[in-house]
This record gives structure tokens, C-alpha cells and sequence, in this order.
């Protein structure tokens, strides 16, 4: 698939899942503080843009003088997913344990044990990943 078709398909797909994200809010309007999800919304927006970006910049940066080449990419492309992640993880973290009534008891949940899965999880997706190119090259070469 010519690298173009790609950029669409992936294009397409990020369109479709903010269409259906927008669907839900849009659905449960009635239900969610207005001004709740702008705090939200503009702090995950603030947050990332000010500190995670900023944050994963260098980190990106110590990383290009340390790591080689080969590895770099799967390093950063791990950092930035955990990034992302953390900036949406970073408020339900914060607001944990204040639920004020029964009906909010998914702020009940253990969000710091539930955010360390997710950050395993991509730190094992990315070594297989890495790993598997490994043994791609290594076949490659010895044919």
C-alpha cells in the first residue's frame, strides 16, 4: 500500500473514532456538567501541550544521543502513546476517591494501578514489536 493510501486510511480511521466519540457526548448531554467536561477538556488540552509535549521533547532528545538508531523509533513511538495516554489518565487520577455519590463510583476505581497495566502493556507490545523486526532483518539477511 503506497505510503499516501496509508496517511488516508489512517486519516479516515481517526475521523470515524472522533465522529463516534462525539456521538457519545452528544447522546449523553443531559448527563455530564457542562462545565466539568470544559475544565477537562481545556486542562488535558493545557496539560499536554504545556508539560507532556515538553516533557517527551527531552526525553526524545536524550534519547537520539543515547539509544541507536535502530531501537530509537519503537522508544519514541512508546513514549508518545504513554504520553497521550497520561494526559487523558492524569484527571481521573486526580479526581479519584471524591466521588460525592453512588452514581459516580467510576472514579472509585484504582486508576494508577489501572494507567501502570496500560503503560505495560505498551512497553511489551513495543518490545515485541521491536523484537520481531529484529528477527525480520536477521532473516532477511541470512537468505
Amino acid at each position: 500500500m503506497p505510503d499516501r493510501a496509508v496517511r488516508f486510511v489512517i486519516g479516515g480511521v481517526g475521523i470515524l473514532a472522533a465522529a463516534f466519540g462525539f456521538r457519545l457526548l452528544w447522546d449523553e448531554r443531559p448527563y455530564i456538567k457542562t462545565i466539568n467536561f470544559a475544565e477537562w477538556l481545556i486542562g488535558g488540552v493545557l496539560l499536554h501541550d504545556i508539560v507532556i509535549a515538553n516533557v517527551l521533547l527531552l526525553i526524545g532528545w536524550l534519547l537520539v544521543k543515547a539509544l541507536p538508531a535502530r531501537i530509537r523509533g519503537f522508544v519514541q513511538g512508546a513514549l508518545v502513546v504513554i504520553g497521550l495516554t497520561g494526559s487523558m489518565a492524569f484527571f481521573v487520577i486526580w479526581k479519584q476517591g471524591t466521588a460525592s455519590s453512588p452514581g459516580l463510583a467510576l472514579l472509585e476505581q484504582n486508576y494508577i494501578a489501572n494507567y501502570a497495566i496500560i503503560v505495560g502493556v505498551v512497553v511489551v507490545v513495543t518490545g515485541t514489536w521491536y523484537a520481531a523486526s529484529l528477527l525480520s532483518i536477521r532473516k532477511s539477511r541470512s537468505e
